[in-house]
C-alpha cells in the first residue's frame, strides 16, 4: 500500500506555511511507517508547496526523497492566491476545499498528475477537511482519511481523531446512533471523568472508592460575585474564532457577535446570569481579534454579562468549568470537555460528537423541558465512546498497521459510511487494538495474575477501587491487588515529586507532599499508600499548591496532598504509588520520621 500524506497547499491566514507543523508531524509519520520491520506500507510520501518545503528543509532535509513538491505552474496559480484573509483570502478558501472555481480545479488536475506520473497512491491522508481530495478519492475508490486534533484539550488527554468521511461537522461520527452505543459498551458513571481528571469535588468519597477529605474545588479567592450571590443560574457561553473552519463550515453564524445575538437575548429573558469565555488565540490574528472585540461590546450592554479572559483575571479554566451550570458552544472542545464533567451542553453547530437525541436545545435548557437524568446517562456513552475509541494517542499513527486497519475498515464499511450510517460493532472490531488503554495484557501481567485478562486501575477504580488492607503484588513492571483482576503498569522517572511531611505519631500516619508527570504537567489520579505489601490508604490530589504551579509554570493548579491514615503502630518505610490517567504508575519509596 502507498500512502499520500497532503500539507495544505492553499495560502491560509496570508500565509503559506500555516500548515507547517502538520507537515513535520505527517513526515515524522512517514519516517516511521518507512523504516517498520515487515511493513505492508511500501511507499509514502508528502505534498506540499514549495514554501513550506523551504522552512522544513534544514530540519527534514534526509526526508526531501520522501517529498512531493508541486509542479511550476500549480506553484505559480496559487502564488496569486495569497490574498489579505480578511477581505478575500477566507472565501477564496472556502470556495477552494467546497471543490469550487479555478482553484480547486487545478489542485484536482495536480492530483491526477502526481497518481498517474509521479505516486500512485492508494490512500489521501490530509489534515482538515477538503472536497478536492474526498472527489479524487471517490473517483479513484480508495479511501480519504481525515485527521484533527481530539475534542479535548491539556489539562485533559490531547490526541488526534482520524475519520473516513471528513472532520468536525462532517465526520462520520456524528452518524451515530444513541441506540447502537448503548447496545455496545458499558461505560462508567459520568462520575468517572471528573475524578479520572481530578477535578472534582466529591460529596462522599467511599461511594467511588477514597477515603480522605474533599476540598471546594471552586475557592473563596476565586469565587465571582455571581457565583457568591447564588440566586440565579449560570451560562457559560465560549466564543470561538472568526475564521475557524469548525465555525464557517459547520454553524449558522456568520460571526462571534452573531452567535451571541442567538443566545445571550434567551438566557437573559430567562433569569441567566453569563460568563463570555474569550477565545485565547483571538489575539494572533486581527480579524479574529476585531471580530471578538465587537463581540464582546455587544455582550457588555447586558447588565448579566460577565468578561472572563484567560489572559487578564487567570481563573482556573477547569474550576470554571466545574461551578457553572450550562455550556453553550458552536461546535468547540469545551462542549465535550463540559460534557466530561457531566454539565449540560448546548451545542448550537454541527460537532464531531454531536450525536442525536443527546444534547438538548437552549429552548429546552430554560422551559426545563429535558430530564437531567436520562441526559447524564447519555453523555457517560458518549464520553467513554469518544475518550476510549474515538481521540487517539499520536503513537498511534506511528503504526503501520493502523493505516492498514483502516484501509479495510473502508473497503468493509464505505458503502455504509456514504449512505449517513455507522456500525459500531464494525468500528470497534476494527479499532479495538488502538483504543486508548490503561495497562498491556503482556504474558508477565497475565501470568503473574494468572487471570486471562486484567483491567486497569485506572479503568476500574470508580466501581471496583482498591480498598485498605488490601494486598499488593509487583514486579518490576507491574503491580497488581492481589485475588482482583486490577492492576497497572510502573516506570521509572515519570515524576517530580516532593515530600513535605513523612511522620508516625501517636499511632497516626501523617504524609504530605506534591506529585505531578513530568511529561505532561498533570497530577496523578490516585496514590496509593503501600507498606508491607498492603494498601494503608487510597487518596486524591485535591490540595492547591500554587507554589508548585508558579515555579513549574504549570496549567493545573492542585498538585498537592496531604493524608492522615490512623491506627498504624510502626512503620519503616512507606511505598507510594502515583497513578496517572494513562494508566501508568510510579513507585517511590520514602522514609518514616517517628515522633514519640
Amino acid at each position: 500500500m502507498r500512502v499520500l500524506f497532503i500539507a495544505e497547499v492553499f495560502p491560509m491566514r496570508n500565509s503559506f506555511t500555516e500548515h507547517s507543523l502538520v507537515a513535520r508531524e505527517f513526515l515524522t509519520n512517514i519516517s516511521s511507517l518507512l523504516h517498520a520491520k515487515d511493513s505492508k506500507i511500501s511507499d509514502a510520501r508528502l505534498l506540499c508547496n514549495n514554501q513550506t518545503m523551504e522552512l522544513l528543509f534544514q530540519d527534514f532535509i534526509r526526508f526531501v526523497p520522501s517529498v512531493i513538491r508541486l509542479n511550476d505552474s500549480t506553484s505559480r496559480f496559487l502564488d496569486k492566491e495569497l490574498k489579505d484573509w480578511s477581505l478575500q483570502g477566507l472565501e477564496s478558501w472556502k470556495s477552494y476545499v467546497n471543490n469550487n472555481g479555478a482553484i480547486a480545479e487545478k489542485v484536482s488536475e495536480e492530483l491526477k498528475h502526481i497518481k498517474n506520473d509521479v505516486f500512485d497512491y492508494d490512500m489521501l491522508i490530509f489534515w482538515g477537511e477538503n472536497k478536492v481530495l474526498d472527489d479524487i478519492a471517490r473517483q479513484l475508490d480508495i479511501p480519504c482519511v481525515h485527521m484533527e486534533l481530539s475534542s479535548t484539550r491539556l489539562p485533559f488527554f490531547e490526541g488526534r481523531t482520524v475519520d473516513l468521511l471528513g472532520a468536525n461537522g462532517s465526520a462520520s461520527f456524528k452518524n451515530i446512533k444513541l441506540e447502537d452505543l448503548k447496545n455496545n459498551l458499558t461505560p462508567p458513571s459520568i462520575d468517572f471523568w471528573p475524578a479520572f481528571y481530578n477535578i472534582e469535588e466529591e460529596d462522599n468519597f467511599s461511594e467511588v472508592g477514597f477515603d480522605d477529605s474533599s476540598t471546594t474545588y471552586w475557592e473563596n479567592d476565586h469565587t465571582l460575585k455571581i457565583f457568591r450571590e447564588g440566586k440565579k443560574k449560570t451560562a457559560l457561553v465560549g466564543l470561538q474564532l472568526f475564521d475557524d473552519a469548525n465555525t464557517q463550515r459547520h454553524s449558522r453564524f456568520s460571526s462571534p457577535t452573531d452567535f451571541l445575538k442567538s443566545v445571550v437575548p434567551k438566557l437573559t429573558e430567562a433569569g441567566w446570569n453569563i460568563i463570555i469565555k474569550t477565545h485565547p488565540g483571538a489575539i494572533h490574528r486581527p480579524v479574529n481579534f476585531l471580530e471578538q472585540k465587537k463581540a464582546l461590546a455587544y455582550a457588555k450592554a447586558f447588565n448579566n454579562c460577565y468578561i472572563y479572559s484567560e489572559l487578564s483575571d487567570h481563573r482556573n479554566y477547569l474550576s470554571l468549568l466545574k461551578s457553572v451550570d450550562l455550556v453553550v458552544v458552536i461546535n468547540s472542545s469545551m462542549g465535550f470537555e463540559a460534557a466530561l464533567l457531566g454539565k449540560t451542553v448546548v451545542l448550537e453547530g454541527e460537532a464531531l460528537y454531536k450525536i442525536a437525541n443527546i444534547f438538548p436545545s437552549l429552548d429546552e435548557v430554560i422551559s426545563n423541558k429535558f430530564k437531567n437524568e436520562d441526559y447524564l446517562v447519555n453523555i457517560s456513552y458518549l464520553t467513554y465512546f469518544f475518550s476510549k475509541y474515538v481521540f487517539l494517542e499520536r503513537k498511534i499513527l506511528l503504526k503501520n498497521s493502523f493505516y492498514i486497519a483502516l484501509n479495510d475498515y473502508w473497503d468493509a464499511n464505505k458503502n455504509i459510511l456514504l449512505n449517513g450510517g455507522f456500525s459500531i460493532e464494525s468500528y470497534i472490531s476494527s479499532f479495538e487494538e488502538y483504543s486508548r488503554r490503561f495497562i498491556n495484557n503482556s504474558e508477565e501481567l497475565e501470568s503473574l495474575n494468572r487471570l486471562p485478562k486484567v483491567k486497569s486501575i485506572i479503568e476500574s477504580f470508580v466501581l471496583n477501587s482498591p480498598r485498605r488492607g488490601e494486598s499488593i503484588t509487583k514486579s518490576k513492571s507491574a503491580l497488581f491487588v492481589v485475588d482482583r483482576s486490577i492492576g497497572c503498569e510502573l516506570e521509572e522517572g515519570i515524576s517530580s515529586f516532593s515530600i513535605d511531611t513523612s511522620i508516625l505519631t501517636d499511632r497516626k500516619y501523617i504524609l504530605e507532599g506534591w506529585a505531578f508527570e513530568n511529561k505532561r504537567k498533570t497530577p496523578p489520579v490516585i496514590c496509593l499508600i503501600i507498606h508491607n505489601n498492603k494498601i494503608l490508604h487510597v487518596g486524591r490530589f485535591l490540595k492547591r499548591r500554587k507554589d508548585v504551579q508558579v515555579a513549574f509554570e504549570l496549567t493545573h493548579c492542585y498538585f498537592g496532598f496531604k493524608y492522615e491514615v490512623s491506627d498504624i503502630d510502626s512503620m519503616e518505610g512507606v511505598d507510594l504509588v502515583f497513578l496517572y490517567s494513562d494508566g501508568k504508575a510510579e513507585v517511590v519509596n520514602i522514609n518514616v520520621e517517628k515522633i514519640v
